[in-house]
């Protein structure tokens, strides 16, 4: 199958495979969360962002949350995605 057939889960699931994060529906729901982060730090060059109703410095800038986001949409693994959920309190294991 072809990755662009896969669902979110499916591709977490599979980039979770031997990672330090565990392929379950919670640990998912949090990646989501992180996902839509990136695409907040994805959009501007600015060096903050408004998260949880606080305004935070971003964790990556335009370039990396866009190279995260492309490596999920590839099914492929980016050791980014432990470091930047632990700097917005997301858990991923």
């Amino acid at each position: 199958m072809k990755i662009n057939r896969l669902s979110d889960y499916e591709k977490f699931i599979l980039i979770s495979e031997g990672k330090p994060i565990q392929a379950n529906i919670r640990t998912f729901q949090e990646f989501k969360q992180l996902l839509k982060a990136l695409e907040l730090c994805g959009k501007g060059d600015s060096s903050n962002f408004l998260w949880k109703n606080e305004i935070i410095d971003k964790p990556v800038n335009r370039y990396e949350a866009t190279k995260m986001i492309e490596d999920f949409q590839k099914a492929r693994w980016n050791k980014q995605f432990v470091i930047v959920a632990r700097s917005l309190s997301l858990e991923l294991r």
